[in-house]
C-alpha cells in the first residue's frame, strides 16, 4: 500500500483462489454503472476532466493498461515489502500487474470493473481501439461466489505467471497460509451474509494520489453494491488503506499478519445501505 495521500489499495494476493467455480458466469458484456449513475460520470470540472468507465468491452490492451494501472499503486505494499527488506519494488509492480490481469482475463464477467481515467472522445463507445487513455484509478470486483473466478479460471487468465512473476520464493509458503485464512474468512463472511461484491484489486496511480479521485471511483463502486442491496468485502493492506476504506463506510471485521513482526492487514467489509440512493 502506498503511504501517499489518498491511498486506496485492495490486494488479490490477500484473496487467493478459491477451489469452487462460480455458479453462474455469462458472457463478457458492457458494464451499466448503477441505474443513479450515467455510464461516463464527469466528475471534475474544466480541461481536466475524467470518465468512469465499465471495464466489460474492453480490449487486450486496455486491460493490460489497467492491470499495469494497479501494479504500480501495489509498488510499495507493505507486507511484500517487509518480505523482500525492501530490494525489489519493480519486482512488485511485475507481480501485483499480472495478479490484476490475471483476474480480470479469468473472470466471465467484467460488469463490476471499472477505471477512472481522463475524459477523451476516442476510443469508441464499443470500447475499442488502442488510443484508450491509460486508467488513473482501477476496481477489479466480482460479485462472490456468483461470478467470482475460480481456480481452472484463474489458470487461463494467467496463473503461471503470477507464480513465474512472485518477488521471492520465501513469500510464497509465508502467503499461501495467509491466502488460506483469507479463503476461509470470505466463507465465512459469506455463509453470515449472502452474496457480496468482493473488490480484489483497487488503487489509483501513484503520480495521481492525494487528489479524490480513489474516492470518485468507490462511491461508484459503493453505489453498484447499493442497488444490488448486497454488502462490500475486501483486504486492505496498510493503515492508510485501512483509513480510506473506513471514510467510505467500511469496519474491520479482523486484523491479520503474513507473519510475526509483518505489516497488519486488515478484512473490511460495508453492509448495503437499507435503500440505494437516489438519483
Amino acid at each position: 500500500m502506498s503511504p501517499l495521500a489518498a491511498p486506496a489499495v485492495s490486494s488479490p494476493l490477500y484473496g487467493g483462489p478459491q477451489p469452487v467455480l462460480p455458479g453462474h458466469a455469462p458472457n463478457h458484456r458492457a458494464s451499466e454503472l448503477p441505474k443513479e449513475l450515467k455510464q461516463h460520470e464527469i466528475i471534475s470540472p474544466g480541461k481536466n476532466e475524467h470518465e468512469i468507465v465499465a471495464m466489460g468491452d474492453f480490449d487486450t490492451a486496455s486491460l493490460r493498461r489497467a492491470a499495469n494501472c494497479w501494479g504500480r499503486a501495489m509498488i510499495d505494499d507493505p507486507t511484500l515489502t517487509w518480505l523482500t527488506d525492501g530490494k525489489c519494488p519493480q519486482r512488485l509492480v511485475t507481480f501485483f500487474d499480472r495478479c490484476a490481469l490475471m483476474f480480470l482475463r479469468g473472470t466471465a464477467d467484467r460488469s463490476c470493473c471499472w477505471a477512472l481515467q481522463p475524459t477523451s472522445s476516442s476510443p469508441s463507445a464499443d470500447g475499442g481501439g488502442s488510443a484508450r487513455p491509460d486508467p488513473l484509478v482501477v476496481c477489479v470486483a466480482s460479485e462472490y461466489p456468483r461470478t467470482y473466478p475460480g481456480t481452472l479460471a484463474l489458470l487461463r487468465g494467467g496463473l503461471l505467471h503470477v507464480l513465474l512473476a512472485v518477488p521471492s520464493l520465501s513469500t510464497i509458503r509465508v502467503f499461501g497460509r495467509l491466502m488460506h485464512t483469507f479463503d476461509t474468512a470470505k466463507e465465512e463472511f459469506y455463509r453470515e451474509n449472502g452474496p457480496f461484491l468482493y473488490i480484489t484489486c483497487f488503487g489509483t496511480d501513484p503520480d495521481h494520489q492525494g487528489k479524490g479521485l480513489g474516492s470518485k471511483l468507490m462511491r461508484v463502486v459503493l453505489a453498484h453494491a447499493d442497488s444490488r442491496r448486497i454488502p462490500a468485502y475486501l483486504e486492505a493492506n496498510s493503515d492508510d488503506s485501512r483509513r480510506f476504506y473506513e471514510r467510505h463506510g467500511f469496519k474491520v471485521l479482523r486484523e491479520l499478519s503474513a507473519a510475526p513482526g509483518a505489516p497488519s492487514v486488515y478484512l473490511m467489509a460495508r453492509m448495503a445501505a437499507e435503500e440505494p440512493r437516489a438519483g
